[in-house]
């Protein structure tokens, strides 16, 4: 809930009203612009909602492409086939958001139990 006010009553309004990213120039860079990601893709082509760094990349570019098909005709929307196929992918979302959640689990564990480790030896060598 945290998470969604801040993006909702501090970010949102941030990133509309300056036109840039709410967490500076790093983090913009390298990590994730919302800027970006919200106001230039979004609100125009509606795709461009992952906000996850491990995941973004994999969600904008399915938008994109699910996009395409309605584009080319393979879909239309209000058909059977158009329901059949959204109603697919939304639990092909939700399956591959757990799936980057755990890739991410994996890659970062190492190092938060290096973290935990080390504060762990800090804590026994002040208790000596």
């Amino acid at each position: 809930i945290a998470k969604l006010l801040l993006q909702m009553k501090i970010i949102h309004p941030y990133i509309h009203t300056q036109g840039k990213s709410w967490y500076g120039p790093f983090v913009a860079k390298y990590i994730m612009d919302e800027y970006k990601g919200h106001v230039l893709c979004h609100h125009v082509s509606g795709y461009c909602l992952g906000d996850a760094p491990t995941y973004s990349w994999f969600y904008d570019r399915l938008m994109y492409y699910h996009g395409l098909v309605y584009e080319y005709g393979y879909l239309t929307f209000g058909k059977p086939e158009h329901y059949a196929a959204n109603i697919t992918l939304d639990y092909f979302l939700l399956a591959t958001v757990f799936g980057f959640m755990f890739l991410t689990v994996a890659l970062t564990y190492p190092f938060l139990q290096k973290a935990e480790k080390t504060d762990a030896a800090a804590k026994k060598t002040k208790s000596q």
